[in-house]
């Protein structure tokens, strides 16, 4: 069975949030968080005064060297993508040390992340005794950080298994604030619903069916269409002005990687997926003449309030919308949007705003207030 189709209004939000988290702005957001957390394993293995029970560092030789090529990776792939080089979303496989790939700048972090958590710091270079270090609390809290904005950031990388679907296949309201795209739960901070832009809808449709070979680095999205129309060509990229049913959640697919399959509830343990038809919605060229969209200066991400970062001054502190799960701020008379088709409701401070009756998520505006 398919999982629930995005309102339009979720996919206005969905496709915003794709342009974000594939932006140089994104990254260079998260290349904060990536030093910081490098930074922290210096100043512990410099520390002379603290060692093992043989006299070595906290932190090994080896480790650094590790995690300062993993920082290398981040900064050559910053400059990569800033020349419109999207190559660094690829998945180029593990230990390419130095090479500019986002993958590889984060292989290093989720390693030493890993060994963290489940305390096998022998494993990872580290002695046993290192969580004793002053710093230490400093560092998982950091660490935390960092995984909070790459768990976003990941959206967009090709994934390291090309039999796996797409990993945003459902558009739902979780506990809390978190918006859940699949497994992942960001939670930007955005613009009003009026203020994000319309999805774009091409005169013409360029599909990939899965498998294929994606032609151009963008937002793509799954449609259903008659397997003769749609399905043949063997392995070539098809152009069509037939209508388009969209099918699921769009994603940011990369140029060259294998076109990937769609996930639906019910799948079995393998979960690999159907085969589904892949429409462009938008072609992401940004950066490729030197500059950069004045969106950009709008962009806001996670903030995780351990670490201070430089924020963007430009960008201007707007309200978020109101939807389901968030906390009703004012008793009143409340009207829901999108797919809720227009409902209406008293309710109390204190409380939460409901879904819509269908179950989907509705963006609520007090009455008073419209």
């Amino acid at each position: 069975m398919a999982y629930p189709l995005p309102t339009p209004c979720q996919r206005r939000i969905l496709f915003r949030l794709l342009k974000q988290y594939s932006s140089l702005a994104a990254w260079q957001h998260i290349a904060q968080y990536h030093r910081r957390v490098v930074e922290d394993f210096r100043k512990i293995h410099d520390d002379d005064s603290a060692c093992d029970k043989r006299g070595r560092p906290l932190v090994s030789d080896s480790a650094i060297s590790d995690l300062l090529a993993g920082l290398s990776s981040m900064d050559a792939a910053l400059a990569a993508l800033a020349r419109g080089d999207r190559n660094t979303f690829r998945y180029v496989g593990f230990f390419q040390r130095g090479f500019p790939s986002f993958w590889e700048a984060g292989r290093a972090v989720h390693y030493w992340t890993d060994g963290i958590v489940e305390k096998l710091f022998w494993t990872r270079g580290m002695a046993e005794n290192v969580d004793q270090h002053p710093d230490f609390p400093s560092l998982e809290a950091h660490l935390a950080d960092l995984q909070t904005v790459l768990s976003s950031g990941g959206l967009v990388l090709e994934s390291r298994n090309t039999d796996l679907p797409a990993p945003i296949h459902f558009f739902g309201r979780a506990s809390g604030r978190g918006v859940l795209f699949g497994d992942h739960w960001p939670d930007p901070p955005l613009p009003p619903l009026a203020q994000l832009p319309e999805v774009p809808d091409p005169p013409e449709h360029v599909v990939v069916t899965t498998g294929q070979s994606v032609p151009f680095d963008g937002i793509w999205e799954p449609i259903a269409g008659p397997s003769t129309r749609w399905m043949g060509l063997l392995g070539q990229r098809q152009t069509s002005d037939a209508p388009a049913h969209v099918r699921g959640c769009m994603n940011y697919l990369q140029r060259a990687a294998r076109a990937p399959s769609l996930a639906f509830e019910g799948d079995d343990l393998r979960g690999e997926g159907a085969p589904t038809i892949w429409r462009l919605l938008w072609r992401d060229d940004r950066y490729s003449t030197g500059n950069v969209p004045a969106e950009e200066v709008s962009y806001q991400f996670e903030t995780p309030h351990t670490v201070p970062v430089e924020h963007n001054p430009a960008a201007p502190d707007t309200p978020r919308d109101l939807v389901s799960g968030d906390v009703v701020p004012a008793t009143g008379v409340w009207r829901a949007h999108d797919g809720a088709g227009g409902e209406r409701a008293t309710l109390s401070a204190g409380s939460r705003f409901p879904p819509a009756s269908d179950g989907s998520l509705a963006v609520w505006t007090r009455l008073q207030d419209e």
